[in-house]
């Protein structure tokens, strides 16, 4: 019986029938075959996130099973090439990467990191050839990311409907662009979605999505990796501005679960009713991520006070944050502006260095108006009393 959790591995039927025939039990030939999770009471949950069944001859002896990882980072070869192996024969394993990776090294039944080892098959063996990427990989994971003509029905899917908050949208597709036309949204943020199943992601692995977009109107969008089953736990995930202008967009990310061969990609469209242009979506993966770009503003007080710092830096493309305010006798800050007067605030998203001043108004003094008025007052005063005795001087003549 099993001790430990298994997460992934091969179930070989044919090994379950030998050790059957050498307790005696001849089960004669396999009809059927299904994959069966029994519970013996109480509570719980199972998940499969991918089964695959294979058909073969039956094979005598020690089964090896090799695995490139990624798929895509390179083969395996071995020598001598067969499909069962005698006790203690020796195997030839070589790990060849595909242009753009280098070999990582082995891991499973293997260990080292040179692209040639040699296995004693004495057991079934399970060996994984590991890959990396040298820059940046030319393998778009995604399928059709370029969107040719009936792919969204096909390897992109469009959800919408009752299980989808009643989201309504339409889509269409002219000259490598998709355009998803929401007309009805549900409350949550991928009500609707544009998704793409079975994208297969490693643990370890660092990779970078871009894809150009553009709306009807200004709108924000999410981009979400996520396992496609159960809770739908999100891998990875980050939103999006989009306006009206086709600009490119950039996500980097790293596959920090286990491995997921059947990850669900998905544009989620929801928020705003209004349509979305989707283009050059392209998933691949990277060595490194590319080292963070700052971008700096600079504060001229122009004639004022300011307390700390006089400039701040943020990333490339995100929005300022909080903003300093100055101070001058006499005048009253009206906000930052640059050079074309072009104002500046929290949410401006800043894309180069710019040095902004600050624009002032001048506060009038009114101190001599009010010593004006009071004089007036003054005078008002006076005139109003000696009326006052002129009009009983006159009340005594009568």
């Amino acid at each position: 019986m099993r001790q430990n959790q298994r997460k992934c591995g091969t179930i070989s039927i044919t090994e379950h029938f030998k050790a059957w025939e050498k307790a005696g039990v001849s089960l004669g030939n396999l009809y059927e075959c299904e994959f069966l999770c029994e519970a013996g009471g109480g509570t719980g949950w199972f998940e499969a996130t991918h089964i695959k069944f294979s058909q073969g001859a039956r094979v005598e002896g020690n089964v090896l099973n090799t695995t490139a990882s990624p798929a895509v980072g390179g083969t395996i070869t071995r020598s001598p090439d067969k499909e069962g192996y005698n006790n203690n024969e020796a195997v030839q394993l070589t790990a060849k990467p595909a242009e753009g990776w280098e070999f990582d090294g082995w891991t499973g039944d293997a260990s080292g990191t040179g692209a040639n080892t040699s296995v004693t098959m004495n057991a079934n063996k399970n060996i994984v050839a590991n890959f990396k990427p040298i820059g940046v990989s030319s393998f778009n994971i995604l399928e059709d990311g370029n969107f040719p003509a009936n792919s969204i029905g096909s390897s992109w899917q469009l959800n919408t409907g009752e299980n989808y908050g009643n989201s309504a949208a339409t889509s269409s597709i002219s000259g490598g662009k998709a355009t998803v036309n929401v007309t009805r949204i549900g409350a949550e943020a991928y009500q609707p979605q544009l998704i793409q199943k079975d994208v297969s992601l490693d643990k370890g692995m660092k990779y970078r999505l871009t894809f150009t977009a553009s709306a009807a109107s200004a709108r924000s969008m999410s981009v979400v990796i996520q396992k496609a089953t159960a809770d739908y736990d999100n891998y990875a995930s980050k939103d999006f501005e989009l306006t009206t202008t086709t600009q490119t967009y950039t996500f980097e990310f790293e596959m920090k679960n286990e491995s997921d061969p059947a990850a669900q990609f998905a544009f989620n469209l929801g928020a705003v009713a209004t349509s979305v242009t989707l283009s050059e979506v392209k998933l691949v993966h990277i060595a490194e991520f590319e080292p963070e770009v700052k971008v700096t503003l600079t504060f001229d007080p122009n004639g004022g006070t300011l307390q700390g710092a006089n400039s701040i830096s943020v990333e490339q493309g995100a929005a300022i944050g909080t903003l300093p305010v100055p101070t001058r006798e006499g005048y009253s800050f009206e906000g930052w502006v640059d050079s074309n007067n072009v104002k500046y605030t929290a949410d401006t998203k800043l894309t180069a260095d710019v040095t902004v001043a600050a624009s002032w108004k001048a506060i009038k003094d009114l101190s001599g108006l009010l010593e004006e008025v009071s004089n007036l007052q003054k005078q008002i005063d006076t005139l109003t009393s000696e009326t006052d005795n002129l009009k009983q001087l006159l009340d005594e003549c009568e």
